[in-house]
């Protein structure tokens, strides 16, 4: 017969997933374990490890998320090109045409605020965008291309490492 969680990790692993637990150490604290407790303690263990797993592939199935579901979402916002909907008028001043928004544009908005001059009229639109850069790190760090880590999988501190071997080989090479 299969181990079920104990009530305790069972809070912990619910937790995780509430949508607002950023870290397992506050899973932990909001499940009622001591604040000394470590985190391999309760998630390192099989019986954990495996309830974890089966709500993830619940939930992945549950919305329809797979690997290609999410790589192509980054894919989108990471090739979001703002200067795609720029247009300068002949004065110099320059505006955005929202008739040339794309389905990756559209993925890459995070935000949208429309105000109105009350006096004069005049609309104005505001549009946030997601960062590319970490959708981009989440993009490397989900189909892990930059192996070598120092455990942070963090785009980029690989890009720094990158740039100091490089430099490293230039002096080398004088």
């Amino acid at each position: 017969m299969a181990r079920k969680p104990t009530v305790m990790q069972q809070r912990a692993i619910d937790a995780l997933f509430d949508g607002k637990t950023k870290t397992k150490k506050e899973a932990l604290e909001k499940a009622g374990y001591d604040p000394e407790t470590r985190v391999g303690s309760v998630f390192d263990s099989p019986i954990v490890k495996k309830e974890i797993e089966n709500k993830r592939s619940d939930l992945a199935r549950k919305h329809g998320v797979n690997q290609d579901y999410i790589v192509g979402k980054l894919k989108k916002i990471c090739d979001a090109d703002i200067g795609d909907l720029i247009v300068v008028d002949k004065d110099g001043s320059a505006e955005l045409d929202y008739r040339k928004l794309t389905p990756a544009h559209r993925a890459a908005i995070e935000s949208v605020q429309i105000t109105e001059d009350p006096i004069s009229g005049k609309r104005t639109t505001k549009l946030n965008f997601t960062k590319k850069l970490a959708a981009l790190n989440d993009l490397q760090r989900y189909l892990s291309l930059f192996e070598e880590s120092d455990g942070d999988g963090d785009l980029i501190n690989a890009l720094m490492r990158g740039r100091k071997r490089v430099r490293m080989l230039e002096v080398s090479d004088e």
